[in-house]
């Protein structure tokens, strides 16, 4: 894994809102994720299926996983730690949950909040975090699909400039079956999903670098960088000046 690679791999930050805010991920998320709420309340609904956690609850979420999120609050205040590697036995994920959490669990979790910035340390302390907290952790049943499309994201994620029978020889599939597979799947087709996943990379350079938006544009395979501004509102409904500033919603 190389330095952009490694950079890539992993999301830290502190989000807020004010009152109230609708999260649509009807599309699927795109990694593992971890949420620790310190001020407000949220409700997931999973295909119907709820999910409810208050402040001081730290929960996880899986790649694939598609929700809607309600957060409720005067001052809603959480944190989100996002990554896209989660060695796993065999036959064994995780689905969304609430995470139980020991005396040294909340020691590495208070340490990892003092400094999101991704790093050696903070990787380290995710994984330490992960690995306390593990033995508790609900298996779910196996998803062959799931596990089809993290694999399509992941070669997308690295190869960023791939093409659909690229990724269709990656996959051993033909093309009209990973086509299927996005559109049953996620509801989506894989350009959506490459552009989605080039414009959370283009986020992160926003955020945590002073690259350009033509250097960005040029570094994510698009054609212009007006398409590039095109696409990311399509998903964030914000400019990249709005993202670099990282504006509370």
């Amino acid at each position: 894994m190389d330095n952009i690679q490694f950079y890539k791999s992993f999301y830290f930050f502190e989000c807020s809102f004010k009152r109230y805010h609708h999260t649509d991920n009807s599309h699927g998320t795109i990694c593992h994720h971890i949420g620790y709420i310190k001020s407000g309340s949220a409700t997931f609904d999973v295909g119907g299926t709820i999910y409810k956690f208050s402040a001081g609850d730290v929960f996880y979420t899986p790649p694939e996983i598609r929700y809607h999120s309600y957060w409720e609050g005067e001052n809603i205040v959480y944190d989100s730690y996002a990554f896209h590697t989660f060695p796993l036995h065999r036959n064994i994920e995780y689905g969304i949950q609430k995470l139980q959490m020991t005396e040294r669990a909340h020691e590495i979790l208070s340490a990892l909040t003092l400094d999101k910035a991704v790093s050696c340390r903070s990787v380290g302390l995710l994984y330490e975090l992960m690995y306390e907290v593990l033995p508790s952790m609900m298996p779910t049943v196996r998803d062959v699909q799931r596990e089809t499309i993290s694999r399509a994201r992941a070669f997308m994620r690295d190869n960023i400039d791939c093409t659909v029978p690229q990724l269709s020889r990656h996959l051993g599939m033909s093309e009209s079956a990973v086509y299927t597979l996005f559109r049953e799947r996620l509801g989506t087709t894989p350009i959506y999903e490459k552009n989605r996943i080039r414009t959370e990379i283009a986020v992160g350079l926003l955020e945590r670098t002073d690259l350009s938006v033509e250097e960005i544009s040029a570094r994510l395979g698009f054609s212009s960088a007006a398409y590039f501004r095109k696409v990311l509102r399509s998903f964030y409904d914000k400019t990249p000046r709005q993202l670099r500033k990282n504006e509370t919603i």
